[in-house]
Order: structure tokens, then sequence, then C-alpha cells
């Protein structure tokens, strides 16, 4: 799928329109489609999605529809298993952190595929870079400075109100 993504995506330079992207992102061997539109904001250029996935199963004859808004979205293989996963960026905000003021907040999540319809991975897959380990969500703070991205702003129920996805969490077989 991820040769069809970038051409679906569009060029440098537009600013939004009709999106549709064909692939068996389940991998169940029966196409599968996410039909949306587009735009990118201006000032930090989120670009935003909002569709629908349609997932289908030919031996069961049966197809779903789920749907999708997401903010800064990518189509990967996070864990090499031949299925898609959805990398997702979004800007949030809390009016009160724990140093008493207001701040935005990088939130990114990874979300999956299962039963015909879009599940959140948090308790699958780890995030890996060098000698860090960790979990998604990953929350960062939107801080000028980079060494400031992960200083402790949030409390316990602030961070999983913030890492919510609104889709199922994976179940393990």
């Amino acid at each position: 799928f991820s040769e069809m993504i970038g051409g679906m995506w569009g060029l440098g330079g537009n600013s939004g329109g009709p999106c549709v992207v064909h692939a068996d992102f389940d991998a169940n061997g029966t196409p599968d489609y996410f039909i949306a539109t587009w735009g990118v904001s201006n000032g930090i250029c989120i670009k935003g999605h909002g569709g629908v996935f349609v997932l289908s199963d030919a031996k069961r004859r049966t197809a779903r529809i789920t749907p999708f808004d997401g903010e800064n979205m990518e189509f990967i293989d996070h864990d090499g298993n031949g299925r898609a996963e959805i990398l997702v960026r979004s800007l949030k905000y809390e009016s009160k952190c724990l140093d008493g003021r207001p701040h935005n907040f990088w939130v990114t999540q990874l979300l999956g595929f299962q039963d015909l319809g879009v599940v959140d991975l948090r308790e699958v897959d780890v995030i890996r870079h060098g000698d860090f380990v960790g979990r998604f969500p990953l929350i960062e703070w939107f801080s000028h400075d980079p060494k400031h991205r992960f200083r402790k702003l949030l409390s316990e129920e602030q961070r999983a109100e913030m890492g919510r996805s609104g889709f199922p969490l994976y179940r393990r077989r």
C-alpha cells in the first residue's frame, strides 16, 4: 500500500480535496478503502482527514464502515506483519497543567485493524529510539526547546484523557 499513499496524498502545495485509498489494510486478502476529504491548516500545517474506512471480508461476504477523523496520519507497517497501522499525530490543548499554566501537546497514537474495524494498539506496540522505550500514546509538550518535550506537565488523569483515541482496544486472540 505504501506506493499508493504518496500519490493519493498529493503534491506539496495542495490545500485539500478528496482522497481515496485502495489497499488490503487488514491483510485478509480482500480489498479495503479509505474514502475521505483532506485539508491543510495554516500555521503549523496540520493535515486533517475526515472520512470512513470500508473494510471487507469476501469469505464472510461482509463489509463494515468505520468513521475516521484524524490529523497528520500515515499508513505504516510498524510491526512488519503485513497489515497496515495508522500513525496519527494530533495537537491537543490542556488549560491547566501541573505548573498551573495552559500548554499544547503533540499526541502520537498507533491504530490498527481488527474484525473489520479500527482499533487502538496502545497495549500492543512500543516506541523504540536508541535507549528510549515507550508506549503509545506518546505525549510530548509542544515546546520550542526540544530538551523539554517530555517534561512532566500532565497528571495521569489528564494523560489518559488526552491519549484517548475513541476506538476500541486491540484484543489479543
